[in-house]
């Protein structure tokens, strides 16, 4: 059951804990408009508030980080200025990731974070919206060292990064005339 007032975010509404004991829900209220992240049980149950935003502060969910932290999108104003954050499962330990993009790239839209199995890198993809084609990247983050390094470029359209299986990508990407 769902608080009053919050629905689930179209995007990524739920992430399971690697041990599948725990969901991740990415909630959003309107008039005027908040964000929040609240844990449950896998049954549904002991539904808990992690995070709430200010107003007009859209976060969405991508992963867990082992079992005790939630790895999620954050923008403040709207732009193209968006950043990663971890937050503990009680709510503690709320931090920006040191993560440093070229000049006019940002991170990718919808499914573009996921967690190694290990849980010691995030994979992310990103895009360049002044490039009409080699729009698209992806990099990698050690979350121990915060080092930042790229893995490919130069990909055409829009990616998406579906899963991790034994550390590979698998990726969703549109060439804007077919998917690959």
């Amino acid at each position: 059951t769902m608080p009053v007032g919050w629905a689930l975010v179209n995007d990524v509404a739920a992430v399971v804990s690697p041990d599948s004991k725990m969901l991740a829900l990415g909630l959003i209220k309107d008039s005027p408009s908040f964000s929040a992240i609240y844990t449950c049980n896998i049954d549904g149950s002991n539904v808990k508030p992690v995070l709430t935003t200010d107003v007009n502060t859209l976060i969405y969910i991508k992963d867990f980080i082992g079992t005790s932290s939630i790895l999620y999108w954050r923008n403040n104003d709207g732009n193209n200025n968006s950043e990663l954050w971890r937050v503990g499962t009680n709510g503690t330990g709320n931090q920006k990731l040191n993560i440093t993009l070229p000049t006019n790239v940002s991170f990718g839209d919808g499914f573009f974070a996921k967690v190694t199995t290990d849980g010691k890198t995030i994979i992310f993809s990103t895009i360049d919206y002044t490039r009409i084609t080699g729009n698209a990247a992806i990099y990698k983050y050690d979350i121990s060292t915060s080092g930042v390094s790229l893995v490919t470029d130069g990909l055409d359209g829009s990616l998406a990064i579906q899963a991790l299986v034994n550390n590979t990508a698998v990726l969703y990407l549109t060439d804007r005339k077919s998917v690959v």
